[in-house]
């Protein structure tokens, strides 16, 4: 009774091994093809630099058909415009305290409201930053299994928000694919 014990135990543990084996991992992904990461005009553009970040790296060809890949990124990004403060900051400073309220300018910024030394700031509530985010997995082509997935948020009131958020994905992706490789 227990050698029969013994033998369906190891029989069960060689088919988990097996079945592990064909699990597919970032190391295995060679093409990859980028899917629309939605309908805002900068899903585009941050899906072209996603494209051209991908194809700089060496590491994975991006194809054009989804059909020559071994995986496909896909998910969602966009931008959006967002209260200044709303992120953390005004002019791109961070605030650590609460501002002075002055009752004719509402907000007042400056020395000693979250450590700005240069001159007062007043905030007028219509200052805006763009908001990128971006969310995205990377599904392997036969199983259709989520192999990587990766969250962005960031935030600028100058430069590129829609290369920040290609930047930020690549180079996790990038990182990731590195760590699977054992490099």
């Amino acid at each position: 009774m227990r050698k029969m014990l013994f033998i369906v135990i190891s029989l069960c543990l060689c088919g988990t091994l097996a079945t592990g084996q064909n699990i597919p991992t970032l190391k295995t992904v060679k093409k990859i093809y980028i899917a629309e990461l939605g309908k805002q005009p900068e899903s585009d553009l941050i899906r072209e630099k996603i494209r051209l970040r991908l194809m700089k790296s060496g590491r994975f060809t991006v194809v054009d058909k989804p059909e020559e890949a071994d995986a496909t990124l896909t998910g969602a990004a966009g931008l959006e415009l967002v209260d200044a403060l709303l992120v953390g900051g005004y002019g791109g400073v961070s605030w650590g305290r609460p501002p002075y309220y002055d009752p004719i300018y509402g907000p007042v910024y400056g020395p000693g409201y979250g450590g700005r030394t240069t001159s007062v700031g007043v905030y007028s509530g219509n200052d805006k930053v763009q908001s990128g985010t971006g969310v995205f997995r990377l599904i392997e082509s036969k199983s259709q299994d989520n192999i990587w997935d990766y969250e962005v948020k960031v935030s600028s009131n100058s430069g590129s928000t829609t290369g920040a958020v290609a930047d930020k994905a690549v180079k996790q992706l990038l990182k990731d694919a590195k760590k699977a490789d054992g490099t």
